[in-house]
């Protein structure tokens, strides 16, 4: 703190004294590396998403009590503050202990997941095609997703495409493809904002941020497995 300044460049903003440019490179890398290693984790991915997908198959069924005693659906709990927050760890619970019908398959996932009886991670791979927005995203992961269910089918024509998951992983410093120390000002002595160098931002953050698509197999047995990498690695080869 004893090193910003608020000063006028085309508004005014938060600066840092020049010698602070490593610090912060070092924070940008530092949030890099952490969502790398455990905040993006395959282990918490996968985690997060059965326990999702426990919520959206208990969404109709589990009614939360809200302003007034009027009831609402998991997905319906953001339009009522009382509500929402209900939606705290013991909903886990709550989808457990439940006596109601039709809770089957989100009790089971949920019991996977304090067993560590997780969906097994069959691989990664880098897309294909660059994406702008969620809506392009969204429709590439579908085209994939049908092309690796094509390949499964060549292996077994049981598979469905329940049976497995596709999550799209970005790594970056904050800002996607921007290198956020192109946003950020710094003063000398005379307090004149400035901006790092166009050089100098690259070496300071050489990393490239990335997107990696995550295959996960929900099919428990060894030959469904085998079957799931071979599908994976034909992909990568198309």
């Amino acid at each position: 703190m004893e090193n910003v300044r608020v000063l006028p460049t085309v508004e005014s903003q938060l600066c840092f004294a020049e010698k602070e440019v490593k610090n912060m490179r070092d924070m940008f890398k530092t949030r890099y590396e952490l969502h790398e290693k455990a905040y993006k984790h395959r282990v918490g991915d996968i985690i997060e998403t059965m326990i999702a997908e426990a919520m959206c198959l208990a969404n109709d069924i589990i009614m939360i009590t809200g302003r007034n005693g009027d009831k609402f659906k998991l997905s319906e709990t953001i339009n009522d503050m009382e509500a929402y927050e209900k939606l705290t760890d013991s909903i886990f619970e709550k989808i457990l202990q439940s006596k109601k019908p039709g809770l089957e398959k989100s009790k089971d996932i949920l019991r996977k997941v304090q067993k560590r009886k997780l969906y097994k991670f069959v691989g990664k791979m880098n897309p294909k095609r660059s994406t702008k927005t969620d809506s392009e995203l969204k429709e590439y992961i579908e085209e994939e997703k049908e092309a690796y269910y094509q390949r499964l089918l060549k292996k077994d024509i049981s598979w469905k495409k329940d049976d497995f998951i596709i999550n799209c992983v970005s790594l970056d410093y904050g800002m996607e493809d921007e290198n956020p120390l192109n946003h950020v000002c710094f003063y000398m002595d005379n307090d004149v904002p400035t901006r790092c160098s166009k050089d100098k931002v690259l070496n300071l953050l050489p990393e490239s941020p990335r997107k990696e698509l995550r295959f996960f197999c929900k099919r428990e047995d060894k030959t469904s497995f085998e079957q799931a990498e071979a599908a994976l690695d034909n992909l990568r080869l198309q």
